[in-house]
């Protein structure tokens, strides 16, 4: 009975050594995120000094890319230093954390003492898109249990056989390949434990120093801090091959990167380019089209990359902001090649400042986009408003007028300017309104004016006036004339040229002073009259001369003094006077002189032959005889004498009676 109680007993163990791990770990443990085991992803090995020959198997042999499948969460002990493990140590030292497993052997031919010289087997620090890692060996037991596909690492606890026990796919690429494990091999002190080859499950051990071409580096990633990093601190981001391959594949691979951070952009080795693409352009784009090269930070909230194999070309918009272009305008540019923003840039009134990217142009000027930018790109015109100078030209002697302001501010115009001698007829040019977009000169137009001078001559003779231009030359006209004054000059100087008015010059006389002389002929002297000019003259009494009457002057004696000097001639006539010079009588004829004089006995009368005629004291004459004789007035006590020639003849019947009747007896 006892034996088959034993046998029993015996039956029931074997049995539970067949039973898989996970049928007793099953929810014992919680994933510590949320990111679902199974799952490969892609780990840049390239910088961390792995030695060995690199897998040929390897999708990317410059393990830029190595796949890690997503094990979970295992509750497992790891190995610090090199020991033979004990179920005590592994039941003492197990704690729940989370790895991801090389999908290959990353290295062969390499001992477990290179590799724990390089740190690799009991752990290295590594950091992948912000996330920290240890890259290490696994523990795969110091023992083993089991044959075959039941065939498990002991003690059980191993990080391999719990990654098994969740999933016997996790571990991929086991074949004819050994995998170094960190423990050390219960049967030789030199020796370590190795697992895989002819199955998932297999454990066997190798020479520490040994180094074989189906030994190899099949590492593990630990997650480091996973209660800093949260349950959701794990983000996948896809990587599109957009056409690339990678390792003959052209499916989408992903990454691990720290969730609610910025990562940096994969390499871009390892990747195979699209055929007959012989370029060398590799850059990730996001969703967002925005593009980023290798090494790059990629902001937090992109979750899918796809390589752009060819240059990708991006919008440029240049937002003129009332501007306009005139030549080199950017409406994109090409990844790897920017562009140059436009310099000729204009605007009417304004100086071009630069473009900026940011509609409130703060910050620096961008003047060119750079070849590893990417994104669209928008960009503002910033402008400075310009000043400009009208400058006023008065023309008029006096300062220029400057009005130096912004264009387009209101321009307040001057006053209309004045100048002597002109008349302002305006601008060469308009004033504007508003300051305009150039500097200005505006002159002012004059038109000459015309003055008259005008001579009053105060009495004289008429001068015309003179009316010409102001500031000619002005020739003086002759002095006027005025009877009886001399021009003395203006009551102003004749200007030389033209002043800027009208003039009136007006004659300055002196008065003349004129004298009117008295000849009295032989008469009594009568002192000259020297007076000025139109004054009232007072006639002199008239002047006597003895044996003649004064009868007055030759030209009348002016009431007022004349513009000349005048003289005047007494006029006489004699006393007793015999206007009849000659006669002629017939004989025995008597007759009176015709004499003329107020006083007869003024006068004596004597004939030069009494023979002929005779003639008595009162001028009485008597023909007495043929011939002839001349009779003398005498104005008694003067020197004064008129004489009469009488001729005496006889008559035609005088003559009959002297011949004829003898009439010369009483004849």
């Amino acid at each position: 009975m006892k034996k088959r109680i034993l046998s029993i007993l015996l039956l029931c163990c074997m049995v539970l050594t067949l039973l898989p791990t996970a049928a007793f770990a099953a929810g014992e443990i919680d994933e510590q995120f949320t990111l679902a085991p199974g799952g490969t992803y892609y780990f840049d090995l390239s910088a961390m000094g792995i030695p060995g020959t690199v897998n040929d198997a390897l999708p990317d042999k410059t393990m830029r890319y190595v796949p890690f499948t997503y094990a979970g969460t295992v509750d497992s002990y790891k190995l610090t230093s090199e020991m033979a493990t004990t179920e005590e140590y592994a039941q003492q030292s197990k704690y729940a954390h989370s790895l991801f497993i090389a999908d290959f052997a990353v290295t062969h031919e390499v001992s477990w003492d290179n590799l724990n010289a390089k740190g690799l087997i009991f752990g290295k620090n590594y950091t992948a898109g912000g996330v920290s890692y240890t890259l290490r060996a696994p523990s795969v037991g110091s023992d083993s249990a089991g044959s075959g596909d039941s065939q498990h690492g002991t003690p059980q606890s191993n990080e391999w056989d719990r990654i098994l026990d969740k999933n016997d796919g996790y571990i991929k690429n086991w074949s004819r390949m050994h995998s170094w494990g960190q423990d050390i091999s219960r049967s030789s002190w030199t020796s370590r434990a190795v697992r895989g080859y002819s199955s998932a499950r297999f454990w066997g051990y190798n020479r520490a120093t040994r180094s074989s071409p189906y030994v190899g580096f099949r590492p593990v990633l630990e997650i480091l801090n996973p209660g800093t990093l949260g349950s959701d601190g794990l983000k996948a981001v896809t990587l599109d091959l957009g056409g690339g391959k990678l390792g003959g594949s052209s499916d989408a691979i992903h990454i691990i990167v720290k969730n609610g951070s910025a990562f940096t952009a994969p390499a871009s080795d390892g990747m195979t380019r699209p055929a007959g693409d012989t370029g060398s352009y590799f850059m990730w784009l996001d969703s967002n089209g925005n593009s980023y090269a290798p090494g790059d930070s990629v902001p937090a909230d992109v979750t899918e990359l796809t390589v752009q194999w060819t240059a990708p070309t991006y919008a440029v918009t240049l937002n003129t902001n009332g501007g306009t272009i005139n030549s080199g305008n950017v409406t994109g540019y090409t990844y790897g090649v920017g562009a140059t923003l436009p310099t000729d840039v204009t605007r009417t009134g304004y100086t071009f400042k630069g473009w900026y990217d940011n509609e409130s142009l703060t910050g620096n000027p961008v003047t060119a986009i750079g070849g590893a930018e990417t994104g669209n790109k928008e960009y503002w015109a910033k402008w400075e408003i310009n000043q400009y100078t009208i400058t006023v030209k008065p023309e008029n002697g006096k300062a220029d007028i400057t009005i130096t302001q912004d264009y387009g501010t209101p321009i307040t115009a001057p006053a209309d300017p004045t100048r002597e001698g002109y008349t302002f007829i305006g601008w060469d040019k308009a004033i504007p309104t508003t300051m305009p977009a150039e500097n200005t000169i505006i002159t002012a137009k004059w038109a000459v004016n015309q003055y008259t001078i005008t001579f009053d001559t105060a009495g004289g003779s008429a001068v015309a006036s003179i009316t010409q231009d102001y500031g000619t030359a002005i020739t003086a006209p002759a002095d006027p004339t005025r009877e009886g004054y001399t021009f003395i000059g203006w009551d102003r100087e004749i200007p030389a040229n033209m002043p800027a008015e009208n003039v009136t010059l007006t004659a300055q006389w002196e008065i003349n002073r004129y004298t009117v002389t008295f000849d009295t002929n032989g008469g009594s002297e009568i002192a000259p009259i020297t007076q000025d000019y139109g004054t009232a003259i007072t006639a002199p009494a008239d002047p006597t001369r003895e044996g003649y009457t004064f009868i007055g002057w030759d030209r009348e004696i002016p009431a007022t003094m004349p513009a000349e000097n005048v003289t005047v001639t007494a006029q006489w006539q004699l006393a007793a006077r015999m206007p009849d010079r000659e006669l002629v009588i017939y004989y025995k004829s008597v007759g009176r002189l015709n004499t003329i004089t107020e006083d007869p006995s003024l006068v004596e009368y004597t004939s030069s032959d009494e023979s002929v005629v005779t003639v008595d004291k009162d001028g009485n004459y008597k023909a007495v005889g043929r011939g002839n004789a001349v009779i003398t007035m005498h104005i008694i006590g003067t020197d004064i004498e008129e004489h009469c020639k009488i001729t005496v003849k006889y008559a035609w019947w005088q003559v009959l009676i002297r011949i004829f009747l003898l009439g010369f007896i009483w004849y």
